[in-house]
């Protein structure tokens, strides 16, 4: 029974560290855009976006926006951009803020003013703990607060 609390947890952590794929056809559009990312954790990471045609050949001469947001409202988007692909991949830096739940939305132009955008859903960014305050380790002295005009006072005894 131990083993498997164990082995849980570590499976659980190890496929949220690992990358995910999203394929999508593209809005109004023969484009085939799919997004890999290279790490399902919070911070730097790349976002691999492959453009096909609607013959699955790689597309290589477009233009390619992505804006990520968060499922909740409140949170600045993230921006990227690339316009060079090779073998249909642009790749394009990318950073996850904040765990949670994501929306990424790929945007295509190509030269002869083809354009189309898709949007990826991308559940359970993982966080890192290393940085999370340890409330144990916190000073719970004494704090003045004045409430109505009222001084009030509060603290550990």
């Amino acid at each position: 029974m131990l083993r498997k609390l164990i082995l849980l947890p570590s499976l659980f952590v190890l496929l949220t560290a690992c990358g995910g794929r999203n394929s999508n056809q593209a809005n109004n559009s023969n484009l085939d855009i799919a997004v890999d990312v290279e790490s399902m954790m919070v911070g730097a990471t790349d976002l691999m976006v492959t453009i096909l045609d609607e013959n699955g050949s790689p597309v290589n001469d477009a233009t390619v926006s992505i804006k990520g947001d968060m499922s909740h409202a409140g949170m600045q988007p993230v921006l990227g951009e690339s316009s060079s692909g090779s073998a249909g991949v642009y790749t394009i830096p990318y950073e996850w803020t904040m765990a949670g739940d994501w929306f990424i939305t790929v945007d295509v132009s190509r030269p002869d003013g083809e354009t189309a955008s898709a949007r990826f859903d991308f559940s359970g960014i993982g966080g890192d703990m290393e940085g999370e305050m340890d409330h144990g380790d916190m000073d719970h002295g004494e704090i003045e607060m004045e409430m109505d005009g009222e001084e009030m006072e509060s603290g550990s005894e």
